[in-house]
């Protein structure tokens, strides 16, 4: 249906259970932060003259923190840590946009806490997460301060 035209693959890599925070190798049927490989691999192996349709963007993903329990703050950066290493680990993943830089009162109600910040008293807080997705990557200090994959 696209005819000539160059196209690619913009996709949400939530977990499988958007309130949990964990994600596998093992989350199939489910394309996952765990298991980006196979999103790749079936575009090229579908459409092999297509190089174009090899480009995944993760256009919209999330990392639950909600209070309490297994799902936590400090334990959403550190799955965070390990998306951003299976990202930067597969080929063809172009672009990686977080979905809320800070939580969603509607959301919230839900259960979901996805943001990188949070109200605490009337003002924003930064979350463990937030230093995650800002200091992985200082290629601009000296020596550079790397994680996260980005080593």
């Amino acid at each position: 249906m696209v005819g000539n035209r160059a196209w690619g693959i913009a996709y949400h890599s939530y977990t499988k259970d958007l309130i949990r925070q964990d994600f596998s190798q093992d989350d199939l049927p489910h394309v996952t932060f765990g298991n980006l490989g196979v999103l790749v691999g079936w575009l090229r192996a579908t459409f092999p003259n297509t190089p174009s349709a090899w480009e995944v963007h993760l256009t919209e993903e999330g990392i639950n923190s909600r209070p309490g329990g297994i799902d936590n703050e400090p334990a959403q950066a550190g799955w965070l840590c390990n998306a951003f290493r299976n990202i930067l680990g597969t080929p063809g993943i172009e672009t990686f946009v977080y979905s809320r830089m800070k939580n969603h009162p509607t959301e919230e109600a839900g259960g979901l806490f996805l943001g990188l910040t949070r109200i605490d008293n009337n003002a924003w807080a930064f979350k463990p997460a937030w230093s995650t997705w800002a200091l992985a990557n200082r290629m601009d200090l000296d020596p550079p301060q790397l994680s996260c994959g980005f080593e």
